[in-house]
């Protein structure tokens, strides 16, 4: 399965990152792939279940709630490389710079990790404002009500 993103994204961003990590080979693999866990667990329950509570179905009294038999999988967004490899590269940079704040006394990285950290919770609050490109039928295209839509935000007023 797919990334949210690359190191070699990372590097547009932060192009020297690479030379603070003593073993270098690793390209920080762990802290992706923990980004990765990180932003499905945010989409899951910020976005999906939020989704699905359209999809809600109620059978003979029986509320069935449509998460349960169908999980969360990366595999169905059809375009995460454009909607969500910026959210992927400010979560890995968080990471990476409090994994190497472990082994520095130097606060610099704590305060990178700490600026990565608000433009990834910025990033994606306009994420799951906007919706995403979701595959719910498991058909493996993207129909008109599983399209991302931009929505302006709505306010109710008393007459």
């Amino acid at each position: 399965m797919a990334s949210y993103c690359s190191i070699t994204d990372i590097l547009k961003v932060r192009p020297n990152i690479s030379g603070y990590d003593a073993t270098p080979a690793t390209n920080f693999a762990d802290q992706i792939a923990e980004a990765d866990r990180q932003i499905d667990r945010a989409l899951d329950y910020g976005w999906y279940r939020k989704e699905l509570e359209n999809r809600t179905l109620e059978y003979q009294g029986v509320v069935i709630e449509y998460w349960q038999a169908n999980p969360f999988l990366r595999a169905r967004l059809k375009n995460a490389a454009t909607q969500l490899t910026t959210l992927g590269v400010y979560k890995s940079l968080q990471l990476i710079y409090l994994y190497l704040a472990k082994d520095s006394s130097e606060d610099a990285f704590t305060e990178e990790a700490g600026r990565y950290e608000s433009l990834y919770k910025g990033e994606l609050a306009e994420v799951l404002r906007a919706g995403l490109d979701y595959d719910f039928s498991g058909d493996n295209v993207i129909d008109l009500g599983e399209k991302s839509l931009e929505r302006a935000p709505r306010t109710l007023e008393r007459c």
